[in-house]
Formats: structure tokens, C-alpha cells, sequence
């Protein structure tokens, strides 16, 4: 009997697992916004840029302290090929997979030159 209330202990729990990982998958709507770090936009863009530097914008959402804060919202300079635009701005969307995010350019503030 002992062995048989165990087993169902250790059933109650992985399910309980399983369904916290279900939840947090069905909120991942590819598209919506998320928060992601300065460092983590600037590594997106630079595997489509020679050099980016992006500044999130805590009016359009900021999460966390120092030195691990997120944003949805970013400015940006970017150099390439020679040209370099200011003040391009980006906001983190959810891409197709889990845990996965892309830029979506929203607009250019400055000017490239």
C-alpha cells in the first residue's frame, strides 16, 4: 500500500510539472511583445548589421534592475556597409518558438548617412 501511494505522489507531481510547462507555452503567442535585454537585441542585429548599439526605452516597458533590465521598445544606432543611421527604433516581438524573439522595426527618428 506504502508503494502504492508513493507512486502516485511521484504521478501528481510530474503532471503538476507538466502542466506548468503547457501553461507557459500556451501565453508564447508568436508576435505579441516581450522583454529582452539591451545585450540580446544588440546580438540579434549584428547577425544582420556590421555594428549595433541599442538603448532600451523604460516609457514603453521596462522589467528588472540593474544590470539585468528588459525592454520591448529600443533605440538604436547601426552601422552597414559603410552607413550609418541613428535612432532607428526596434521593438521585441515573440518569434515562431518558444522562448525565440525577433526585431520589428517600427521607425527611423534620425537619418542615415
Amino acid at each position: 500500500m506504502r508503494r502504492l501511494t508513493l507512486t502516485g505522489g511521484v504521478l501528481l507531481i510530474c503532471l503538476l510539472i507538466a502542466g506548468q510547462a503547457e501553461a507557459r507555452h500556451a501565453s508564447w503567442v508568436p508576435g505579441s511583445p516581450t522583454y529582452v535585454t539591451e545585450d540580446d537585441m544588440n546580438r540579434l542585429l549584428q547577425q544582420t548589421v556590421d555594428s549595433a548599439y541599442c538603448n532600451g526605452i523604460p516609457r514603453f516597458g521596462h522589467r528588472g534592475s540593474f544590470p539585468d533590465e528588459e525592454f520591448v521598445y529600443f533605440d538604436c544606432e547601426l552601422n552597414r556597409n559603410g552607413t550609418y543611421c541613428s535612432q532607428v527604433r526596434f521593438r521585441a516581438i515573440k518569434g515562431a518558438r518558444y522562448d525565440y524573439f525577433k526585431a520589428k522595426y517600427v521607425h527611423t527618428y534620425g537619418g542615415c548617412y
